[in-house]
């Protein structure tokens, strides 16, 4: 018997133009990553985003402050902000309000309002990135890399803001800057930016001092928006710093930022999100709250207080009363008040690890023990 197996016929032309369909957003940034390393990161392995507290979950300074000054931290940690005090005034607050996948976002809301003179401007949202964070970016050398910056952004002005990446080792301050647009007012918004590496730069900070910041750019006067994006990095020139920001702020103006996310490649991928107490312990390398410890009175109004927090600090820390009242127990006698603070002494590591503080206190017992409540003064080693 014979029996005769039939085969339908391969058309060749039709199989190689299947090769051409689509593989998906994430499948085609896969086929055009040019390393390994590249595709390393687009899968998410091992730790991607360079930024903390890109979700503002920790606010251990509290979660608003109104009035703030410029240049100071002042709701959710790593985040500042620069604008000119003088000019109007400025609220900053930890918000519920988030997209899909957050629970939190830093806003800023300008109380009052004002037409920008020339050199003035407003910056509601800065990072500072530490050199030893940066470090893995290989910036100044030959193996430097690219790196894509995403974020959520919520405004209710529309228009062209700018984000610019200064570097701070250098002379020159190597600079670059990128726009973006909100096209719908009070509306959540995600934005990608990604900047090349950079092989030439010298003095590239790569210990405890800062690398680069980050500078969203949201109003500014003629001496930062009257030049024109500048695609390569160069030298900081101001007029191409802010290209096409609105140099007018009404009362009630606001921005409001979350789930920013640095990383190395050319292409965003979901936000990393770690363990809260993670998160936490990261900021408190910049930022923290002392533990409790002991403390002596040298006399009835002046106790030596031991300084100590949870975490190795970035650098010695400078030193503020965070709670006054009642945080320093005379054993069971009484609490006493803390009224100000002397020069800190550094103990371990330079002081990073803690040391001690001769403190101003209500009257209390002279030559006894005494225990500094937790939480009573804060630590601060920002950039």
């Amino acid at each position: 018997m014979v029996v005769k197996v039939s085969k339908p016929e391969l058309n060749l032309r039709e199989k190689i133009s299947e090769l051409d369909k689509p593989s998906g957003v994430a499948g085609e940034a896969m086929l055009r990553a040019e390393t390994p390393q590249e595709q390393f990161n687009l899968i998410g392995a091992g730790r991607r985003n360079i930024i903390i507290n890109g979700a503002m979950q920790v606010a251990q300074r509290g979660t608003s402050a109104t009035t703030i000054a410029s240049n100071t931290y002042d709701t959710c940690d790593r985040f500042l902000q620069e604008f000119p005090p003088a000019e109007w005034s400025v609220n900053s607050t930890q918000e519920t309000d988030a997209p899909a996948g957050f629970d939190y976002s830093l806003k800023l809301a300008a109380t009052s309002g004002a037409t920008l003179a020339a050199d003035n401007y407003m910056i509601p949202f800065e990072y500072r990135t530490e050199g030893y964070d940066a470090s893995r970016l290989g910036w100044g050398t030959t193996e430097a890399k690219d790196v894509t910056l995403s974020f959520w952004i919520k405004s209710n002005r529309t228009g062209i803001y700018t984000v610019d990446f200064t570097m701070q080792g250098s002379g020159t301050n190597p600079f670059i800057a990128r726009q973006y647009t909100i096209n719908s007012a009070n509306t959540w918004e995600y934005k990608t930016i990604t900047i090349p590496a950079h092989t030439t730069a010298t003095n590239v900070n790569t210990d405890s001092t800062n690398a680069f910041s980050i500078f969203w750019w949201a109003l500014s006067g003629s001496t930062f928006n009257s030049g024109e994006i500048v695609k390569p990095w160069g030298a900081q020139t101001p007029a191409n710093r802010a290209p096409g920001t609105s140099a007018t702020i009404a009362s009630g103006d606001y921005w409001q930022m979350t789930g920013v996310q640095m990383e190395v490649g050319k292409f965003a991928t979901p936000f990393e999100h770690r363990l809260f107490g993670e998160e936490l312990a990261l900021c408190q390398r910049y930022y923290q709250l002392n533990i409790s410890n002991t403390a002596f009175t040298n006399s009835t109004t002046v106790a030596r207080l031991g300084i100590s927090g949870v975490v190795q600090m970035r650098a010695q820390p400078s030193l503020t009363i965070v709670d006054a009242t009642g945080r320093v127990e005379d054993f069971g006698i009484g609490n006493r008040n803390l009224v100000s603070l002397a020069s800190f002494s550094p103990g371990g590591a330079s002081g990073t690890m803690g040391g001690a503080v001769d403190a101003t206190i209500t009257s209390s017992s002279n030559q006894r023990s005494h225990i500094l409540f937790a939480g009573s003064i804060g630590l601060d080693s920002e950039i």
